[in-house]
């Protein structure tokens, strides 16, 4: 792979990463189509560090806050209430971390296979459009219901259903939380938030491929972390503007469009 496919795949993979739009079906449909027969996963997975760097970045001060409260509140022995919230917020998010992982981990394999069947694949977009929709139509409603341990929980079910190519991460989660009437900003905030986990899981499992690669191209490799993560940022801003805005109907009709089309592309070929 040469620098300039490297820069594309990793300005593709930060974009679609962030943006309900599905970075797995995007890659799969891309890899259908585009496929030279070469290899591609390890440098996938170099990508996905990309992007995992971008929301660690983008979220620094939430992620140290939320370390420093639960420190306090700990030492303190739960009695320091202005450290509980930071404190509350990582038990929502390891659970729903846990429940992503009891959903995704025991359908690896069928998870994995989905990538070869674009029918299969035009189907998850057409969720993701759906999914996107109903959110959408919550635009100027009244959300404010808190967050609590059984709507993380579910959270955590639809990240881990998420994991099939086609159905976008971000945008189902997003989704979801705005569906159970939370904040728009903290529905936003807490999908980003659990991805962490969730892409550094999923990077790992797949690191094994990097060391089966034999020799890898590091200055390739280099340019398509480094893209992925400046794209990356960009497009998590983009989505926090859109959610807040009520603009997610964009993107619900261009997942819509693109599942059709791929439906209808695959039944005739």
């Amino acid at each position: 792979m040469n620098i300039a496919e490297a820069v594309f795949y990793g300005i593709f993979q930060g974009i679609t990463e962030f943006l309900p739009i599905s970075s797995s079906g995007h890659l799969a449909v891309l890899g259908f189509f585009l496929s030279s027969g070469e290899n591609n996963i390890p440098f996938f997975v170099v990508l996905h560090v990309g992007t995992f760097f971008s929301i660690m970045a983008y979220f620094r001060r939430d992620i140290v806050q939320i370390i420093v409260d639960t420190e306090r509140w700990v030492l303190s022995g739960g009695s320091d209430t202005g450290s509980r919230q930071g404190a509350g917020m990582l038990m929502y998010i390891l659970a729903a971390t846990f429940l992503t992982g009891i959903i995704a981990f025991p359908v690896k394999d069928f998870i994995e296979n989905s990538f070869s069947s674009m029918r299969i694949i035009s189907w998850n977009f057409i969720v993701t459009g759906i999914l996107l929709g109903l959110a959408y139509l919550k635009t100027g409603k009244d959300l404010s219901t808190p967050l609590n341990l059984w709507r993380s929980a579910v959270i955590g079910i639809v990240q881990g259903i998420a994991a099939l190519p086609g159905i976008s991460r971000s945008g189902s989660t997003v989704s979801a939380g705005i569906l159970l009437n939370i904040d728009r900003e903290k529905a936003a905030k807490f999908s980003f938030l659990i991805g962490i986990p969730a892409i550094a899981g999923a990077t790992l499992l797949e690191a094994g491929e990097i060391l089966n690669a034999g020799s890898i191209h590091i200055v390739s490799y280099g340019a398509g972390l480094l893209t992925a993560f400046l794209s990356g940022m960009l497009s998590i801003h983009i989505l926090f503007k859109a959610v807040m805005l009520g603009r997610l109907h964009y993107f619900s009709i261009y997942c819509l469009s693109i599942g059709i089309l791929l439906f209808f592309f695959m039944a005739v070929r």
